[in-house]
């Protein structure tokens, strides 16, 4: 609930709009995303960056899978796919999902000049009263994104097993 809530936020303060903590959530959640956005803002004010679009819908036609990336912009110069975390740390398994992600945007993106090769996770602590903001850059390409089919592969044989050898 906390990361969806999160999400949320940056996704209205992104796309220029007031972020406005949902009143469905307890107060104390409420002051823990507000203490996580201010985070979330400190380092979005820090870098040399701008952010295209938000929640982009990808499709690979190709491997058929699809996704909802975060958010795809230029940071530094270079077009990056981010992706906001707020679980307890940053994985390096986290790339996978970029990789995957960034395979369908140059699908999509085929006859444009931009092509995204490059990743950046920028993780969110819910821990009080800090919500330290961390990143982790990642090189998208070949490899990663194999990762990812033969991943996708070994969850999509389990999915097919019989329900009674799931248990």
């Amino acid at each position: 609930m906390i990361g969806d809530e999160f999400h949320r936020c940056v996704e209205e303060y992104l796309d220029g709009r007031c972020f406005l903590v949902s009143c469905d959530i307890s107060y104390n959640m409420t002051r823990r995303i507000e203490g996580m956005m201010k985070s979330f803002i400190r380092w979005a004010n820090s870098i040399d960056g701008v952010i295209y679009a938000t929640e982009l819908k990808v499709v690979s036609r190709r491997y058929a899978y699809s996704g909802t990336l975060d958010a795809v912009g230029k940071i530094g110069g270079k077009l990056v796919i981010l992706d906001w975390k707020t679980s307890s740390r940053i994985y390096s398994d986290m790339q996978f999902q970029l990789a995957a992600y960034s395979e369908a945007y140059n699908e999509w993106a085929e006859l444009k000049a931009d092509r995204v090769s490059d990743g950046l996770i920028v993780h969110v602590s819910k821990d009080k009263p800090n919500f330290k903001c961390t990143t982790k850059a990642f090189r998208l390409g070949k490899r990663p994104f194999n990762k990812f089919l033969r991943l996708r592969e070994n969850f999509d044989d389990v999915r097919r097993l019989p329900t009674t050898m799931k248990t």
